[in-house]
This record gives structure tokens, sequence and C-alpha cells, in this order.
């Protein structure tokens, strides 16, 4: 029963007293811009603004911009030292501004403010002296430490460039490409589909290698097209099909970061079949000639290749004994070792 008297008289303090500030702050900062009582001086400011941060802010300037006008024109004031204690701030929002009204409380001492000052100032320049030495030690400590750092991160990053190096140094390449490529055959230019593995081994660094390539050769056309009406007592046109061959070539890359340049030279060998078909009186086809044929041919190229482990290639050609050229169109793969 004793504890709960003890706590309810705390509580009845402890709400006297905080009804007592708020209505002395606001009889004070609201009805009054200042007041002064012997050496003690209210000072109150106001401010309207569209934060609350920015209204405490600039209430507190006008508080302190009253006290100096008041202490300029005071001769028990000017020169002389004083404590600040804060008092109550009051805001309210109005409209979309908030209002706020804020107290400070200079206490006038009897002190004159250079005797204070050149005190302070002496025991600052103490103390500043003091933590410029102890912060002078710790940054001779950093800097050795930052230079013992460094040290050891060079070594770090010497030895692994070193280790980088070596597990980038690459004996060659593995690879497998796909292309497209129009080969002049005697009846004329035909689109077929290369297929195949390459191989190259660095002959110098990872600068130059020695490339081999072999790849199967496939037409888009398996069987003829020749149809099975047309004119009365005619022959049809030669229908070319079933295009399969092989194509064989060595090249010497040279490789420039993600770009090679690959001088060729190579092989096609292509075996096909040209059929013809014979229409009777009524325009039926009754007989069909299918005759097997053959393209064989060196060249020349040049590959230009962009990509390291995926890649594109544009490869230009010039056939040796047709005289003619063409242009391939590759991608692939390609994996070093």
């Amino acid at each position: 029963m004793r504890v709960n008297m003890f706590f309810i008289k705390v509580f009845l303090i402890f709400t006297t007293l905080c009804l007592s500030t708020h209505a002395n702050a606001s009889w004070l900062c609201r009805e009054s811009a200042s007041q002064a009582q012997g050496n003690i001086f209210y000072a109150c400011g106001h401010a309207n603004a569209v934060t609350l941060n920015k209204a405490r802010e600039q209430s507190l300037l006008n508080a302190k911009t009253e006290f100096n006008s008041f202490c300029n024109e005071s001769s028990n004031c000017k020169d002389k030292a004083y404590i600040i204690t804060p008092m109550r701030t009051d805001c309210d929002k109005v409209g979309d501004l908030y209002s706020c009204y804020r107290g400070l409380q200079y206490s006038i001492t009897s002190k004159v403010k250079s005797e204070i000052d050149g005190h302070l100032v002496k025991r600052e320049i103490s103390n500043k002296e003091k933590q410029i030495n102890k912060l002078q030690d710790q940054i001779n400590d950093l800097q050795y430490l930052d230079k013992l750092s460094k040290d050891v991160n060079k070594l770090k990053n010497k030895s692994a460039n070193n280790e980088i190096i070596q597990s980038n140094i690459k004996n060659g390449y593995a690879g497998f490409k796909i292309d497209s490529i129009k080969v002049p055959f005697a009846y004329g230019y035909e689109k077929l589909i290369e297929l195949g593995p390459e191989y190259e081994y660095l002959i110098f660094r990872d600068i130059i290698g020695l490339k081999f390539n072999v790849s199967y050769m496939t037409g888009l056309k398996n069987k003829d097209d020749v149809s099975e009406r047309d004119l009365p007592n005619s022959t049809s046109k030669e229908d070319h099909h079933s295009h399969k061959g092989i194509d064989v070539n060595f090249s010497l890359p040279v490789h420039i970061n993600s770009v090679s340049i690959a001088p060729k030279f190579g092989h096609t060998s292509v075996k096909y079949k040209s059929t013809t078909k014979s229409y009777n009186n009524y325009g039926v086809a009754q007989n069909a000639h299918t005759v097997p044929r053959s393209f064989n041919d060196n060249y020349f190229g040049i590959g230009v290749r962009y990509g390291e482990n995926y890649f594109i290639e544009i490869e230009p050609r010039k056939y040796i004994k047709s005289g003619n050229s063409n242009v391939g169109v590759s991608v692939g793969i390609s994996i070093g070792f």
C-alpha cells in the first residue's frame, strides 16, 4: 500500500511539472516576444515554414537574434559572458505550414567575455595540441600500416598474375563449326551446308597457330524436283540433287584479342546427281534419266573470325580450277586446351 501511494505521488508531481512548464512556455513565447528578470533574459523566436525541421531551426535563429538585439543595447549585458539554457519548443501545423515558438534562457554573468574567452582559448589550445600529437602518432602508424599493406598486395598481385599467366597459356584450340556456302558447280552456284570439327595447334605463343578442318557437306535436296507432267513429247531440264561431299582445309590463323585472321588452302569434293525426264504424247513422264556427277577443286581463302569460345566467321574463297569466287558464313564453338 505504501509503495502504491509513493508511485501515485510521483505521478502527480510529474504531471504538475509538465503542465506548468507547458503553460509557462505557452504564456511566455506565444504572448510575449521577450522578457527580462534581473540578470535573466528570456528570448523567444517564432517562425513558419513548410517543414517542421525548418520551422524549428528558424525559430531558434530568431530567438538568438532577439537576444543579440537586446544585449547590444544593454550596458549590463554587452561584453559580458552568459550561459544559454534551452526552454520548451511548441510547434503546430497551421494549414500547409508548421508554426514553431522557441524559448531560450540567457543567464548573464558578471565576468567579461575577453577574460573567459582567453582562459578558454588557452585551455582549448592545450587540448588541441594534445589531440594533434595523438592524431599525428595515429597517422604515422596508419601510414606505416598502409605501406605494409601495399607491399603485401604487390606481392600477392605479382603471385596471382603469375598464376593467371600460367593458367591462361594455351597449347591450342579444338572446336566445331557449321558453315553455309555456295559452291560454283558447272551448272551454277548451289548452297551447301558444312559441318565438322577443327583443330588448331599454337606454334608461336598464343598469337599464331596451325589449323586443320574437315567438314561433311550436304545439299538441301535429297531427290529431284522434276514434274511428272509437262509438254507432250518434250524433255525436262536437268535437276541437280543429292549433293554429298567433303571439304578439307589448312590455315594459319593470327590471333589479335577476340579477332583472328586465317589465310587458308583447301580442297572441296562433292558428288551429286542430275536427273531429266521424257514425256509421251500425253505429257506424262515416261522415262527418268539420272546421271552421277562430281565437283573437285582446290581453293584459297581467308577467314575473319570474331569471338573466342563462341564465334562467327566470314570466309571469302577463290577456286583455282573454275576461277569462281564465293563467301561462306559460319558459326561455332572453340575451346582452348
